[in-house]
C-alpha cells in the first residue's frame, strides 16, 4: 500500500508519461486515474512540467523545456491575427512569421489552419476549474462557481472577445470559424460540465432529467453578458463577475435542487 498521496500521484502520473508521452498526458487524466481531484494534485505540484520533473523520466525524448512556451507563443500569435484579420485570411504561413518560427516548427503542434484556431479555445482554466469526477463532497454552489469563473476567464482577453465578433458574423452563418469555436467552447465546455453535473445527480445532490441542457442554460446566462456587455458595446460599463456568477449560481441551485 502507497504511504501517500503524494506517492500514489507519482506512481500514477509515471505510468501516464509512459503511455502517452508528455504533450499527450494531462493533469485531469492523472487525478481520475489517482482517485483524487485536481485540487488536491495541484497542492503538491504546482503544473504538470513540475510533476514531469518530479517523475524524472529524461528518456521520454518527445518531451521539450521550450515546447509549451513555444506552444503557447504559437497560439496567441494566432490569437492576435485571427482577431485582426479574420479567420478565413490567415495562413499557417502568417502565424509562423510573424512567431518567428518555420511551418515545421508549427506543424510540430498544429496540422492544420482549423486545429491551430480551436487551440484558442481549448483551455485547460476550465478542466481546472470543474469539479473532478471521483470528489462528490463540494457543494453544488462551489462547483457551479468554478465553473462559471473558468468559462468567463476564457474571454478576459480582447483578442477573444472579438473573435466572437467573427464567428457569428452575419454574412457568414456557417463559416468555418463558427463552427470550430461553437465545438471548441460551447459544446466541449457544456459536455464536461453535463458531465459533472450528472455525478451531482448519481449522488443525489441535484435534479433534473437533462444535465446537457441544465449545463448549456447556465453557460447562456454567462455568454450573453459576454455578447451584449463585451462585444455589442465595450465602452459601457462592465458589471462584475462575481455579480454575474452570484445571479447565475443562485438560480440554478435552487433551480437543480
Amino acid at each position: 500500500m502507497l504511504e501517500s498521496k503524494k506517492e500514489l500521484i507519482l506512481k500514477v502520473s509515471e505510468e501516464e508519461f509512459k503511455k502517452n508521452g508528455y504533450k499527450k498526458t494531462s493533469i485531469v487524466s492523472i487525478a481520475k486515474k489517482a482517485g483524487i481531484s485536481t485540487v488536491t494534485l495541484y497542492s503538491y505540484y504546482q503544473n504538470k512540467k513540475t510533476l514531469f520533473e518530479a517523475v524524472s523520466l529524461p528518456n521520454l525524448k518527445e518531451y521539450s523545456p521550450d515546447d509549451e512556451q513555444n506552444m503557447r507563443k504559437i497560439i496567441m500569435t494566432a490569437l492576435k491575427l485571427f482577431s485582426e484579420k479574420g479567420y478565413s485570411a490567415v495562413t499557417i504561413s502568417d502565424v509562423a512569421n510573424t512567431c518567428g518560427f518555420s511551418k515545421v516548427v508549427i506543424n510540430k503542434f498544429f496540422k492544420t489552419k482549423s486545429e491551430l484556431f480551436a487551440a484558442i479555445f481549448n483551455t485547460d482554466i476550465f478542466y481546472q476549474q470543474q469539479l473532478d469526477s471521483h470528489d462528490k463532497t463540494l457543494k453544488l454552489s462551489d462547483f457551479l462557481r468554478r465553473s462559471g469563473l473558468g468559462f468567463l476567464k476564457l474571454f478576459d482577453n480582447p483578442y477573444r472577445v472579438n473573435i466572437i465578433r467573427i464567428a457569428i458574423d452575419a454574412k457568414t452563418p456557417l463559416n468555418d470559424a463558427g463552427k470550430i469555436m461553437y465545438q471548441s467552447t460551447i459544446h466541449k465546455v457544456t459536455e464536461g460540465l453535463a458531465e459533472q453535473l450528472k455525478v451531482l445527480g448519481d449522488s443525489g445532490k441535484i435534479k433534473t432529467t437533462d444535465y446537457y441542457i441544465a449545463a448549456r442554460s447556465f453557460l447562456g446566462i454567462l455568454y450573453s453578458f459576454i455578447i451584449t456587455d463585451r462585444l455589442l458595446d465595450p465602452t459601457a460599463e462592465q458589471i462584475d463577475a462575481d455579480k454575474i456568477l452570484d445571479f447565475a449560481v443562485n438560480i440554478f441551485e435552487k433551480g437543480l435542487k
